[in-house]
């Protein structure tokens, strides 16, 4: 199909035009990455990139994306405590010296996303 599209000079179905479709799309990737990562091994790799670009995603204005990668950042964060822990002090700052608003919401839904993952006391330390 998407052949089809490309010879005939069309736009792709996922080339969205508007805000509220690319901010769809973003939603989907992070669910798809957040889902597909927590079925790795704990110790791969690919798990904290997943939570770094999971925690670089934050910055978007879009608070459905926001919410998505707090509730997918739970599993992935209890895998690879040292990564968290990191990615933790880097959205607490980002919460209280956010820039503009969607930044410092953004921190905030890490924050809860990250300290659900790794305990109450992770805030303590």
């Amino acid at each position: 199909m998407l052949d089809t599209f490309l010879d005939h000079g069309m736009k792709s179905p996922l080339a969205g035009a508007d805000s509220a479709t690319l901010n769809g799309q973003r939603e989907g990737a992070v669910v798809l990455l957040g889902a597909a990562a927590k079925h790795l091994k704990a110790g791969d790799p690919r798990v904290s990139r997943a939570l770094t670009t999971l925690c670089s995603s934050l910055n978007s204005p879009s608070e459905p994306v926001q919410q998505a990668v707090a509730r997918v950042l739970p599993p992935l964060a209890k895998m690879e405590k040292e990564t968290a822990t990191n990615l933790l002090s880097e959205q607490l700052y980002a919460m209280a010296n956010g820039a503009e608003l969607a930044d410092r919401r953004g921190g905030a839904f890490g924050v809860a996303g990250l300290v659900k993952g790794l305990g109450i006391g992770s805030l303590k330390s």
